[in-house]
């Protein structure tokens, strides 16, 4: 919880993935990791070392955050033991990064300049891009929402959480990615709509699917076999929920779909949602056109 800025809102839902990617949490045999992990927070805030900044109608977590004295804490030790290196500066020498698994960094530009063998997570919040990942080769968790990343991304097969910022049609080989759990992206200019290849249905250890546009839909034929592990789809582009279609995805939880209005009047049989037996949280949008400038 230390790779977080200071006074910074955490959101759960995106703390659980990256405990996960991390193997902090494992699955029982009632409960799944995401599950599991939510326990594991709610026994952090009945201790009070986790302060709840909001939470849902449900009742669970929302977001939290950490007092300052104990994030120092955290950084310390987590100094100690080798275990994250949290760096907000922008002037550094690039000997203190030579032997860390796990880096929090404020500017991508510090990648250009450090030894990346060692790595395996890069937490980064800056407004940018980056040119090259050739020296990280041993990622499992790179969270760059706001920065534009390389296409030498999806060579990085041990990947399990991938959030960044899309700016040109490099999605073709997200697939080569068979480890990954969690993808999250989001385009620089709202105007571009994010195609996916079809390959990506078939990633056996996806949980989480996250864009403003998720096109186009697998294609339902007798070969494809249901996502049982996907959790999160969101946001579904016309997404039709036939009863084929809802079998792909049993276990979704969240389930984000939108619609465009010359389409609006399609028989997408939303009756049909009811089939999803564990869903928890459904958003459906009207847009007025791909630019999704109207809702």
């Amino acid at each position: 919880m230390g790779a977080f800025p200071e006074d910074y809102e955490i959101r759960v839902s995106k703390l659980v993935k990256l405990w996960i990617a991390e193997d902090l949490v494992e699955s029982t045999a009632t409960k799944t990791p995401e599950e599991v992990a939510e326990v594991c927070l709610e026994d952090l805030v009945k201790r009070n070392l986790v302060l709840v900044t909001k939470r849902k109608s449900n009742g669970r977590i929302k977001s939290c955050g950490l007092h300052d004295l104990l994030r120092d804490l955290c950084l310390m030790r987590s100094l100690e033991e080798n275990f994250l290196l949290t760096f907000m500066g922008s002037f550094f020498l690039p000997e203190i990064f030579a032997t860390q698994l796990r880096i929090s960094i404020s500017h991508s530009n510090i990648l250009a300049h450090i030894d990346g063998s060692t790595i395996h997570t890069i937490i980064c919040y800056s407004h940018s891009s980056v040119d090259s990942l050739e020296k990280f080769r041993k990622l499992r968790i790179l969270d760059m929402l706001n920065t534009s990343v390389p296409a030498q991304v999806f060579e990085l097969r041990d990947l399990r959480f991938l959030a960044f910022s899309y700016s040109d049609a490099i999605l073709e080989s997200t697939s080569n990615l068979e480890n990954l759990q969690t993808l999250i992206i989001y385009p620089n200019d709202a105007s571009i709509l994010v195609h996916f290849p079809l390959e990506i249905w078939k990633m056996p250890r996806l949980r989480h699917l996250i864009s403003p546009s998720v096109h186009p839909l697998p294609h339902l034929d007798g070969a494809m076999s249901p996502s049982e592990n996907l959790q999160t789809l969101s946001l579904a582009t016309n997404f039709e929920c036939s009863e084929r279609m809802l079998e792909m995805i049993p276990n979704v939880k969240k389930l984000g779909i939108c619609y465009y209005e010359e389409k609006v009047d399609g028989d997408y049989h939303l009756e049909n949602l009811q089939r999803l037996k564990k869903l928890e949280k459904l958003k459906i949008e009207i847009c007025a056109d791909f630019s999704r400038g109207q809702v």
